[in-house]
Formats: C-alpha cells, structure tokens, sequence
C-alpha cells in the first residue's frame, strides 16, 4: 500500500516536538519539519533569555511558566493552531525581552534576542 492509499494521520504536538515518525506526503513532511524546527528555536530561546533574569525566583517561574505553557499544548494537532502558538509564544518572548532590555538587564541576550 503507498502512502497515497493510507488514511490521513494527525499529528501530536508532542511527537511533532519529540521529532517522532510520521507518514505523510512528502510536502506535509516538510512543512512540519519546517514549524517543528520554529517551536525547538523558541523553545531554545525562550531558555535563552530567562538566563538572563536578574532575579532567581522569577526566573523559576519564568521556566516554570514555558515549561508548562509548552506541554499544555504538546497534544495539539492543527498546524494553524500551531502556528497561532508560534504566534503567541514570540509575541510573549518579545515582551520578555524589551523589559530586560528596559531593566539594564539584558547584557549579552543581543543574540538571543535577533534569532
């Protein structure tokens, strides 16, 4: 049977962050290889700037909060709602970074900042 022939299959947030095999038309293939490559880059930055928190407590709650808001939606299958996450999550990240940027607390996140 070729993958033509087979049913459609969702796509788990989760197995799509944990890099898990999926069936699909090559062009579906790559446009999730593309967004999984998206939500791993503002995982990895989001971390990134809540290094630079000043402040322990807040930075653990800062992680606390990525942590949580990334695994309350691992389940999620849409890509448009995937890509409003995506969305959200840089929006939420931007905000992070001008209020360490206004505080003088920034310091060397220019590089986490651009990507």
């Amino acid at each position: 049977m070729c993958h033509k022939d087979r049913p459609p299959q969702t796509i788990s947030f989760f197995t799509f962050i944990r890099g898990g095999d999926v069936l699909a038309d090559d062009d579906d293939a790559v446009a999730m290889f593309m967004l999984r490559q998206e939500v791993l880059k503002l995982y990895r930055t989001i971390f990134r700037t809540i290094r630079h928190v000043p402040d322990a407590s807040s930075r653990r709650e800062l992680r606390d909060w990525a942590r949580a808001d990334f695994r309350n939606n691992k389940n999620q299958t849409d890509e448009l709602a995937i890509k409003m996450l995506l969305q959200h999550g840089n929006r939420n990240l931007k905000e992070l970074q001008t209020s360490l940027d206004l505080s003088g607390t920034a310091g060397s996140n220019s590089d986490a900042k651009r990507s």
